[in-house]
């Protein structure tokens, strides 16, 4: 796998990486997987983890296995913040975006 993604960035160009690389997922838990991603993709890498405690989440789901949701979550919410979207504060991060996404659809059903 990460020799198709090396072929893509050389395609690409080095400034595709040039904040490097990101692992995220279950596999990203593998041990060496950082080291190998590494070397074959030439390029800073490291693993994901959700910036600071979220609140609402278990500490259970807060590694790499969730990290790329969460940060969704988290980007999605914050958001909704700057443009004034969100209808009433909500409990943590799950909340605020589930009120938000309750808020869209509602919109859409009309």
């Amino acid at each position: 796998m990460f020799e198709l993604i090396a072929a893509v960035i050389t395609v690409a160009g080095p400034e595709a990486t040039s904040a490097g690389v990101v692992l995220t997922g279950g596999g990203a838990q593998l041990d060496g997987i950082t080291a190998l991603a590494r070397d074959i993709l030439k390029a800073p890498v490291r693993v994901a983890a959700p910036e600071g405690p979220l609140l609402g989440i278990l500490d259970d789901f807060q590694g790499p296995s969730n990290a790329a949701i969460l940060g969704l979550f988290s980007w999605v919410a914050r958001g909704l913040d700057e443009a004034g979207i969100a209808e009433e504060p909500q409990a943590g991060i799950l909340g605020r975006a589930g009120g938000a996404l309750k808020g869209l659809f509602s919109r859409v059903r009309g």
